[in-house]
């Protein structure tokens, strides 16, 4: 209790004092930053989302559960007291322990694996070894979110030299990711923090002390390029393929504390990129280190606190929104798209959220209608937050800049599809939510070029990495296998994308309820006669 108060106090205080301090998080920035900010949750500790938004702004507490596995890669079979980076993943820790790779220096990877095989001497001179360890203890990490382990020029590792570093000169002399790992654990580890997780191809921890939080669970030789049958051409892909697996996160591996969360957006930060050559990518270089002291002293200030809230799953409200308008989103931008496709996605979108009884009983006129459809966009706005709400006495500052930016995107996409299904139904012969297509209508054709418009911005405002992927089924597509009481015969032999007209009533052979193909047949001639 007296932790949780500790928190709550901090975080209260430091709210209090945003209007007093110059250089404070605000529910201001959060708004201005909604978008990032948003992204940066659905993205953190996914290889996909922190290889889309490579630059990073947030630092985030996180937990490993004990008995989790890592993989390091040695010239030697002793364990290392650390600080030493440990690999979710063996062939990352292969490719950067090993002289296939050492990249944490801004090398370049060697182009030819054989040629490069054939300078080395004997297999004996040198020879590697893989360690396999398990954790002792649950880990207490500190993930800095984006391609945080990438050593680039593009602004991968400012939170880190930055923020926690606060712009520190390396000594260039010595291995420079080994330095840059220890002088991160003198910041991270007074705070009560066992490591840091960061992103590369691959996921990796830099623990500051190995021999007292994992056991040494295996060593084995690894053979070297001389001893292999194949020529290690296939690799790159090979390591390429396990991170893959890590596109939509490390699972039960990784818990991640979003109600602990500080993020530079928070804050009034400069992201201005001083490279000229590469604008779109914000970074931040910009701020002067005095502001950025502010964030790395309340990170500091959490850490200290020796626990993790875990109090509102952020992640659990961002992926029900992403999951919910993501693919409909794709497919109303589809420049394809037909109207009535259009129409029926907008409305399904959009009356979820309208109470039909409240909008036919509006006698009121035009302003009582008015006034159902700002509701109903209100209660599409709070619907998703709905596991957070009841608990917003308890929130910290964290969770109150993050209410602000999921309310700000649920504000803009709630808003295009209620506004815009009004549009047309308010074009339209009744006011029941029985939007007629007409072709003779000018007034509904212009409605409809504006609907199309305001999806096409959100789109492009919202940046979802999803939309990165590539699709598994076209846009107007859906992955489909025999589900009752839906499916033909051939949705269970030869499950696969179906397209939307393939997918009618009729679909329920395979579940027995008579002539499934001749009602599709049916009913899909009846959709391709439709004309608008």
């Amino acid at each position: 209790m007296r932790a949780r108060n500790l928190l709550c106090g901090v975080a209260a205080g430091s709210i209090a004092l945003a209007a007093d301090v110059k250089f404070a998080a605000d529910k201001v920035h959060a708004e201005n930053n909604a978008y990032a900010i948003f992204n940066s949750v659905h993205s953190a500790g996914r290889q996909w989302g922190s290889s889309v938004y490579h630059n990073g702004f947030a630092l985030i507490p996180a937990a490993v559960p004990r008995g989790s596995v890592f993989y390091h890669a040695a010239a030697t079979k002793d364990q290392p007291a650390g600080p030493e980076l440990l690999y979710f993943e063996p062939e990352a820790a292969e490719a950067f322990g090993s002289d296939r790779v050492a990249c944490h220096s801004g090398c370049t990877p060697p182009a030819d694996l054989s040629a490069a095989a054939k300078a080395v001497p004997s297999p004996s001179d040198t020879r590697k070894y893989m360690h396999t360890y398990r954790n002792k203890r649950d880990l207490k990490l500190l993930l800095v979110d984006g391609m945080s382990a990438g050593n680039t020029n593009y602004g991968t590792l400012d939170t880190q030299n930055f923020v926690l570093l606060e712009g520190k000169q390396l000594d260039k002399e010595q291995s420079e990711y080994l330095h840059h790992a220890q002088e991160l654990c003198k910041v991270v580890q007074p705070w009560g923090y066992d490591g840091l997780i960061r992103a590369e191809m691959g996921f990796e921890i830099v623990s500051c002390n190995v021999t007292g939080t994992f056991t040494q669970m295996k060593v084995k030789g690894i053979f070297s390029e001389p001893e292999k049958t194949g020529d290690s051409s296939m690799h790159v892909y090979q390591w390429a393929r396990a991170a893959s697996e890590r596109y939509d996160g490390l699972g039960a591996r990784l818990k991640l504390d979003f109600s602990s969360m500080v993020s530079g957006l928070f804050y009034p930060v400069n992201t201005t990129n001083p490279d000229p050559l590469h604008p779109e990518y914000k970074r931040l270089a910009a701020t002067p280190l005095e502001d950025l002291r502010v964030i790395k002293n309340h990170v500091a200030e959490i850490g200290r606190a020796r626990f993790q809230t875990f109090l509102i799953d952020w992640r659990y409200i961002v992926d029900t929104i992403v999951e919910r308008f993501s693919d409909r989103l794709a497919a109303m931008a589809d420049k394809n798209v037909g109207d009535l496709e259009l129409v029926n996605e907008v409305e399904t979108a959009a009356i979820s959220y309208i109470d039909a009884e409240a909008l036919e009983s509006s006698t009121e006129g035009p302003a009582n209608q008015a006034d159902v459809i700002k509701q109903s966009i209100k209660d599409c706005m709070d619907h998703y937050l709905y596991p957070a709400l009841p608990f917003s006495g308890r929130w910290n500052q964290a969770d109150h800049m993050l209410y602000h930016s999921v309310i700000t995107v649920m504000n803009d996409i709630c808003t295009t599809f209620i506004k815009g299904w009004w549009d047309l139904d308010d074009d339209s012969d009744s006011h029941a939510g029985n939007i007629q297509l007409r072709a003779e209508s000018k007034t509904q054709r212009v409605v409809l070029a504006n609907i199309r418009s305001q999806v096409a911005q959100l789109y492009n405002r919202l940046g979802w990495t999803t939309w990165r992927k590539t699709r598994p089924c076209a846009v107007d597509e859906t992955m489909f296998i025999a589900m009752w009481p839906y499916g033909a015969e051939e949705d269970y032999s030869n499950p696969g994308c179906r397209k939307r007209k393939e997918l009618v009533k009729g679909r329920t052979g395979y579940w027995g309820f008579g002539n499934s193909d001749a009602t599709v047949k049916a009913s899909l001639s009846s959709l391709e006669s439709e004309e608008l």
